[in-house]
């Protein structure tokens, strides 16, 4: 029960705070109804990084590797959209308000990962004390 409440915790802390930040990232970007798109992916991306998360817990695996594969996932994947952008503009120059899209999604998904990992590692942790 206390491995599922930490998932739960990690699970909407990283939302609150991640959202805080994906919200403040709109605001000095004056961004416009593409921001959505931003925040729907965010909400999945956590939703994603929990069950990884829990599943790393549940399992008994390293949680330090399991952050560091997420994190380079997740970069990976935004470096794949910025080529993906970049073929579809056909210039570097067009593609100033598309990448910020990318901000949008990579800043807080990063804050994400960072709390979770910060709060399952320690159940974890507590977890290998108690055994």
């Amino acid at each position: 029960m206390g491995k599922l409440f930490t998932l739960v915790l990690a699970f909407f802390a990283s939302l609150l705070v991640g959202g805080i930040v994906q919200n403040l990232l709109a605001v000095y970007a004056k961004a416009d109804l593409e921001f959505v798109i931003a925040i729907v992916i965010f909400i999945l991306a956590t939703q994603i990084y929990s069950i990884v998360f829990g599943i790393a817990l549940f399992a008994h695996w390293s949680i330090d590797r399991c952050a560091l594969w997420l994190t380079g996932i997740t970069v990976a994947l935004v470096i794949a959209g910025e080529i993906v952008i970049i073929i579809a503009q056909g210039s570097i120059r067009t593609v100033k308000a598309d990448t910020l899209i990318l901000g949008y999604m990579i800043v807080p998904s990063l804050i994400a990962i960072a709390i979770h990992w910060l709060i399952v590692r320690r159940r974890a942790a507590r977890d290998r004390a108690l055994v």
